[in-house]
């Protein structure tokens, strides 16, 4: 009798011809694109997560792997750490499940792998010196990860970190989303209250932009079932 292994041959044959093709890219101007672009492609119209990671790991591979080339300039060289940054997050931001996109299943596996990709691109977010607004938004995808994952102490401290930093880049409407994803680490974790969680929510929909970002948090809550 045959053991099932829980190893999809087919996927795993179109990662691997999905990434075998990017490699054959050699223009390193088109490398970083032809990947987010595939990134994109196989979330938004094939519902695949798994080629999603698969994709992104040999992105940010090769990526980092030609910046450490010896004869690639400074500028180049923080282009292409810059892309591979990007990758992080687009990686991050596709294996997380408060999202709720229709026909998305993120597997256990994939969550680990998305977040992996958000501390990373927190730190490539500090060592490439990317300003408030990028620090930010780092700190509020790796909070997110951790809130959905259950760990809503960390969770909280890392949207503490993204307001912060969203007040100090002048962006009100980042600063407000963190502010209500706080309350919402509370409400899970058992210190806040729903009266707490709506005053936040009221408070971003005040915000110029904000209204566009409630759906978010109210999303999410309904993934976490509190």
């Amino acid at each position: 009798m045959a053991i099932d292994t829980g190893f999809d041959e087919s996927a795993a044959e179109g990662a691997f011809a999905t990434i075998a093709a990017l490699a054959e890219i050699d223009d390193l101007g088109r490398v970083a694109d032809a990947y987010r672009e595939t990134m994109r492609a196989a979330y938004w119209d094939d519902k695949d997560v798994h080629i999603v990671v698969a994709v992104a790991y040999a992105g940010v591979s090769r990526l980092l792997t030609e910046a450490a080339r010896v004869d690639v300039d400074d500028e180049t060289e923080y282009a292409l750490r810059s892309a591979a940054k990007g990758l992080t997050y687009d990686l991050a931001s596709f294996t997380w499940v408060g999202w709720d996109e229709p026909g998305i299943e993120v597997s256990p596996s994939e969550r680990a792998a998305g977040l992996a990709a958000a501390r990373s691109n927190l730190a490539m977010a500090y060592s490439l010196d990317k300003g408030d607004l990028a620090i930010s938004r780092a700190h509020w995808m790796l909070g997110a990860h951790l809130l959905t994952a259950g760990d809503t102490v960390n969770a909280a401290g890392a949207f503490e970190q993204a307001a912060r930093h969203a007040r100090m880049a002048d962006e009100d409407a980042d600063a407000a989303l963190s502010e209500a994803f706080i309350v919402l680490a509370g409400l899970a974790g058992g210190s806040a209250s729903a009266a707490e969680f709506a005053d936040a929510l009221e408070e971003l929909r005040d915000v110029d932009g904000g209204a566009d970002l409630a759906p978010q948090v109210d999303t999410a809550r309904s993934v976490i079932g509190v």
